[in-house]
């Protein structure tokens, strides 16, 4: 073999390699659908107004109902953190729900879960 058609083999060779580390990267999905809970959570801010308070909750709504709908898995804590701003908002019943959902997805959040939603029953 002559040294050009080394050459050629060669960078040939680290050019299918290199095609096939991207290739594979671009097929990895992530555990669960993360969609734009990050984003509303910053919206969330001590500081944020009333209308960015209902902006984020529309957006972690969203992200919960895109996971359900098959875009993914829901992540650990989105349906506590949702059951925790309805309850902030006095929506006793649905912030139960999502407690149970949460639990129930993720067993681990059990004991906290559990503990949340007896304070719900006991002020109803």
């Amino acid at each position: 073999m002559t040294n050009p058609e080394f050459a050629v083999k060669k960078k040939l060779t680290i050019f299918l390699l290199f095609a096939f580390c991207i290739s594979t990267t671009a097929c990895i999905q992530t555990m669960y659908h993360w969609g734009e809970y990050e984003d509303s959570i910053y919206k969330m801010d001590i500081g944020a107004s009333v209308e960015e308070q209902k902006e984020a909750l529309l957006m972690i709504q969203t992200t919960i109902e895109e996971a359900e709908g098959g875009g993914g898995k829901v992540p650990p804590g989105v349906y506590a953190h949702y059951g925790y701003l309805m309850l902030k908002q006095g929506k006793n019943k649905e912030a139960k729900e999502l407690f149970i959902k949460e639990k129930e997805h993720f067993p681990e959040s059990a004991y906290f879960m559990d503990s949340l939603v007896k304070l719900i029953e006991k002020e109803n």
